[in-house]
């Protein structure tokens, strides 16, 4: 390759990295989409499965862990029949991490009700699950994915402000990381039971995780 093409070479791909991660940005879901039997992230790969109804998106946008590491972040909340399960919390990379994933804070508490560490190395395989309180209160400082889900509760006259009960999973690879909780109304559900469905569900979220269904 001559020294000329090889600069064109140097230059173009990031321009095209670039382009491909914008691509991904525009692809996650607005407010107000509804999905039935996965949420299929922005990555292409990851699809957090969806238990049975419609959902909708209540609030959906990006942070970033610094320029290279954009994260997609969405609260999905059940559209019409009340079953407890009530919301679900999902963060999951955009693009491939170059370095690996710090481990998840979910695979470090040892204050929560329940916590099953299957994995948890630095920057390689990590996954855990647990249950945990998770509060619904969003009257404070929030990220731009909260701030929606606070605007389509009080448009849509859906409480907020609770404590709920979450099982809450973590799997990360060097690629990609997903942290999903599903919230369950802490009247309807005892820490045994979530357990149970903790235990139940796991699969399907470490299928999803692969990009299988």
């Amino acid at each position: 390759m001559s020294k000329r093409n090889l600069m064109v070479a140097v230059f173009v791909a990031p321009l095209f990295a670039c382009q491909t991660t914008s691509g991904m940005i525009d692809a996650i879901p607005s407010q107000g989409t509804v999905v039935t039997g996965s949420y299929e992230a922005a990555n292409g790969r990851v699809k957090i499965p969806l238990p049975p109804g419609n959902w909708v998106v209540a609030g959906a946008n990006i942070t970033r862990v610094g320029y290279q590491n954009p994260i997609e972040e969405a609260v999905l909340v059940k559209v019409g029949e009340d079953d407890g399960l009530t919301m679900i919390d999902i963060r999951t990379a955009i693009t491939i991490s170059r370095t690996g994933w710090q481990p998840g804070r979910l695979c470090e508490r040892d204050d929560i009700d329940y916590l099953d560490r299957v994995s948890n190395p630095e920057g390689s395989l990590q996954e855990c699950w647990g249950v945990r309180n998770f509060s619904t209160d969003l009257q404070k400082d929030l990220p731009a994915y909260l701030v929606q889900t606070e605007q389509y509760a009080k448009a849509n006259g859906i409480e907020l402000g609770y404590t709920a009960k979450a099982v809450s999973y973590r799997f990360a690879d060097k690629s990609y990381f997903v942290d999903a909780s599903y919230l369950f109304k802490p009247d309807d559900v005892t820490v045994d039971g979530l357990k149970e469905w903790g235990i139940s569900w796991r699969p399907k979220v470490e299928r999803g995780f692969y990009g299988e269904q």
